[in-house]
């Protein structure tokens, strides 16, 4: 019988029968390569994989980038290692969280990202956006709850700053403060900052409702109050009573300022002396040429100091009757005088405490979509069919290097038969 040419007669089914004749080694090397393949790939997928949220703030008592206490805001510093174990250590919650990988990844991003309109090119919003590596995190749940804590650090900032301002400063300075005139005024202060402070706090949060009371509630409050207790009135008592906290000690102040009245007086009328003398000696001087001479600049320095010597009488004359009116305080004035202070102590606290809450409840942080907004990794089911093609793959290569002659020898002699 004639010998057929076997080369030229291999056909796809040749092929096949060479590829599958092993299916035993074909099966333990597809299982083997499968396995390995899926927790290598599941692995290093999971490496890669990463977690993005984009966001942006609401903190209306920031103004300008600045906190309320005046120092500035930067973003990043958020991420420092000390503020991140800070978190961590917060709550049990993140005590697999690896700061160290979170730091150390090639993966982090943290950006300011700036959109722009199409048609007009103008700015229409800012946000910030992160990539956090996934493998830093137990599972996404901790990532979030992490990471919304990371992000909340302005807000948190700005509660505890709120807390180490001191709005009383104005009191000190009435306690320590040598005349009553002195203590109404710090008193005045007082409340003028106390109205700013509520309008101020109105207009970045709104009328918000704290307490079961509106802000301008508590605001309307002083109003009333101080409306009903004039400090202006208090003033006028101190002035015409001639109320004073140390009678010795203020008689002393108000004798050196007379001193200094005087001796100013003194000083002026020998000035005015001197000038007439000077004014009399050019005139002698002159003879009958007068029109030559130019006295105004003379006689214009003369009234400027007679003025002036008219306005020291008067003081004076002021100083006078308050040494000659020097008295203590009544008691009923001390009272209502302390009374005063005490309510806008009290007024004070309650602002700080408004201002305090307004921060920390009416702050907030704005997710586009959601916290986490994509989890770039794939599945282990996804790994896993990846890696069983190429364990499929493997196994039929192996198969074929090993029967590859079985393409020539083996099945053609077979077919002869």
């Amino acid at each position: 019988m004639e010998q057929k040419d076997t080369k030229s007669s291999i056909s796809i089914s040749r092929i096949f029968k060479v590829v599958f004749h092993r299916p035993i080694l074909l099966s333990i090397v597809t299982f083997c390569i499968t396995i390995i393949c899926t927790l290598g790939l599941h692995f290093i997928s999971k490496n890669k994989a990463t977690y993005e949220s984009q966001f942006t703030y609401s903190i209306p008592s920031m103004q300008e980038d600045k906190y309320i206490d005046g120092s500035k805001y930067y973003f990043l510093p958020i991420f420092k290692r000390d503020n991140l174990i800070k978190i961590k250590e917060s709550n049990q919650l993140y005590n697999s969280v690896n700061i160290d990988k979170f730091l150390s990844s090639k993966l982090i991003e943290i950006k300011e990202v700036t959109e722009y309109s199409e048609i007009t090119k103008e700015e229409i919003s800012k946000y910030y956006s992160i990539v956090i590596p996934k493998s830093a995190f137990k599972n996404k749940s901790q990532a979030e709850s992490f990471i919304n804590e990371v992000i909340k650090t302005p807000i948190t900032y700005s509660v505890e700053a709120q807390k180490n301002i001191n709005y009383l400063n104005n009191i000190s300075n009435f306690e320590n403060a040598y005349s009553y005139n002195m203590q109404v005024d710090c008193l005045s202060k007082q409340y003028d900052l106390l109205i700013q402070k509520y309008e101020s706090l109105i207009s970045q949060y709104g009328n918000i409702l704290i307490n079961n009371h509106q802000l301008s509630d508590y605001l309307n409050d002083i109003k009333l109050f101080f409306l009903t207790n004039s400090l202006s009135d208090l003033q006028i008592e101190i002035n015409q009573k001639g109320y004073v906290k140390d009678k010795d000690k203020e008689k002393e102040t108000l004798e050196l300022q007379r001193e200094d009245l005087n001796k100013k007086l003194s000083y002026n009328e020998d000035k005015i002396d001197e000038l007439k003398q000077m004014i009399s000696f050019l005139i002698n001087g002159a003879s009958s040429n007068l029109n030559s001479l130019d006295l105004d600049s003379y006689n214009q320095k003369i009234t400027e100091l007679i003025i002036e010597n008219s306005k020291i009488k008067q003081e004076l004359e002021s100083i006078d009757n308050k040494l000659s009116t020097l008295t203590d305080a009544s008691p009923s004035f001390i009272s209502k005088l302390n009374f005063y202070k005490e309510a806008l102590i009290k007024f004070t606290n309650t602002y700080s405490t408004n201002e305090n809450i307004a921060i920390s409840e009416h702050s907030s942080i704005n997710y586009k979509n959601q916290k986490i907004l994509n989890e770039n990794s794939t599945s282990i089911i996804k790994d896993g069919i990846i890696a069983l093609v190429i364990g499929l793959v493997t196994g039929c290569v192996i198969n074929f290097v090993l029967d590859y002659k079985y393409l020539y020898i083996e099945f053609p002699k077979k077919e002869e038969k």
